[in-house]
């Protein structure tokens, strides 16, 4: 998290809230209380099982490979900022919150 700190130029605040996150051999899905609602599919390539992963990346925070997971759809509102979608990128990489 040190490495997104220079990209906060404002602190909105904090809430509390119940997180329900869910991972299967299909792909993801995030609730967070009432305010938030996410989702992504595991991307295989064409004719086989393997996913669609981006390897190499040099400056990223969540690490040098990450796999490809589009979204459905998002929703979110939180602390007055409301945002919705259909068909977003997005990805996944393995994380530890651990110290």
């Amino acid at each position: 998290m040190a490495g997104l700190a220079p990209l906060i130029t404002e602190f909105l605040g904090a809430e509390r809230s119940s997180i329900d996150l869910r991972v299967d051999t299909d792909g993801w899905s995030l609730r967070v209380g009432d305010t938030a609602d996410l989702a992504g599919a595991l991307l295989h390539g064409p004719d086989t099982d393997e996913l669609v992963t981006l390897t190499g990346i040099v400056a990223h925070p969540a690490g040098p490979t990450l796999t490809v997971t589009p979204a459905a759809s998002t929703r979110w509102s939180l602390f007055g900022i409301e945002y919705s979608g259909e068909d977003r990128s997005g990805f996944t990489a393995p994380c530890s919150w651990a110290a």
